[in-house]
């Protein structure tokens, strides 16, 4: 990994960071409305915000975290946290069924002859011993902070390991909560399709080379760049809109010709 420090691919939840963010700020700021507007009330609000608010704060700091990153290379593919495992042997005759929430596998046996579990630490799988690959949307319930529950949908990533001895390691991975992840230090942006179709052509590649440039061509802008670009454009001319490639909304000068507009997160044109 050392060897390609530079050429990697790095998909971290800086969305779902934002979106922590925001609700941490916001929910302080509710509460002080509804001290000034009901006194009598804030107490009790104290209270019903404050689970849900430290539950926020550690999603927040978890997903700041590096070790939830998924993490590409030119040799392999690196896993970080919130995945889980089971392993099916060659013998093996029964069905998977895939379990609620968390990207657990609901059947098979685990590498101790367990169940899906959760794991911890880095797993790493090479091009050469990845099998198949898909994503599924997971729909979890959770309970509200205003009362009742609300659903949740998670995408997930599975990746077969395929084993020297003719085992199957089978990999959960929660990918987002909101639409998808972005590339570390750059604006490209991947919802689970657009990750998979990016890990399909590497699989592909004929070398460790060519992978290298695949994994160039896909990051998308330097996140630096793309905001000093951004601040030679006057407010009157920027203009938001949305790939449909990547599904993204970017701010793009207007001044340019619409055949000539270029998206920072993946390159498609026109916008």
């Amino acid at each position: 990994m050392q060897k390609y420090k530079y050429t990697t691919i790095i998909l971290e939840k800086r969305l779902a960071r934002w979106m922590n963010g925001c609700g941490l700020i916001v929910a302080p700021i509710g509460l002080i409305v509804i001290g000034f507007a009901e006194p009598q009330a804030f107490f009790v609000a104290g209270i019903c915000l404050a689970i849900p608010y430290l539950l926020l704060l550690g999603k927040h700091f978890s997903d700041r975290s590096d070790k939830g990153n998924i993490v590409i290379t030119p040799t392999a593919i690196h896993l970080g946290k919130d995945r889980s495992i089971t392993q099916r042997y060659p013998d093996d005759e029964s069905n998977e069924s895939m379990g609620r929430g968390h990207g657990l596998w609901g059947k098979g046996h685990g590498a101790e002859g367990q169940e899906g579990r959760v794991l911890d630490g880095l797993t790493t799988i090479n091009w050469n011993e990845l099998g198949e690959i898909r994503s599924t949307t997971h729909t979890s319930r959770i309970q509200s902070s205003s009362g009742g529950d609300i659903d949740v949908e998670t995408d997930v990533l599975h990746l077969i390991k395929k084993g020297k001895d003719g085992t199957e390691k089978h990999y959960g991975m929660d990918f987002s909560q909101w639409g998808g992840r972005f590339v570390k230090g750059h604006v490209g942006f991947y919802t689970a399709q657009r990750a998979i179709e990016l890990i399909k052509n590497l699989l592909e590649a004929a070398s460790e080379e060519e992978r290298v440039e695949i994994i160039k061509n896909s990051k998308g802008v330097p996140t630096l760049e793309h905001k000093r670009r951004m601040r030679m454009v006057p407010f009157g001319n920027r203009k938001v809109l949305l790939c449909e490639v990547c599904t993204i909304s970017s701010v793009y000068d207007d001044r340019i010709p619409e055949d000539e507009r270029e998206c920072p997160s993946c390159g498609s044109r026109p916008i």
